[in-house]
């Protein structure tokens, strides 16, 4: 077996962006937004990422699968409170095999 990268363009998928500008994200907390994604199902996988520096290791990105065709993107703050600027999210759904 050959080991090495795989460019995530190859990797068969549903993606996009969209861009959002959330409210601010008070200490201990999360807050998040759902995205259509038509053939998103339950146990596919989900691969976020966004444009702009959203704080530090103090913010989480991620994404789940939230209901059939639907994800949520969702922030998770463990410091002080932020106000993340607008900005552009990108996903990936990967369907599991």
């Amino acid at each position: 077996m050959e080991t090495g990268t795989v460019p995530l363009a190859r990797i068969e998928g549903y993606d996009g962006s969209v861009v959002q500008d959330l409210v601010n994200i008070v200490d201990n907390t999360s807050t998040g937004f759902a995205v259509t994604v038509t053939g998103a199902a339950f146990g596919d996988f989900v691969l976020v990422s966004a444009d702009s520096y959203l704080l530090s290791s103090a913010t989480i990105l991620h994404g789940r699968i939230f209901a059939t065709n639907q994800i949520a993107i969702i922030l998770s703050q463990n410091g002080a409170a932020y106000d993340p600027p607008s900005t552009t999210f990108y996903y990936k759904v990967i369907k599991r095999a």
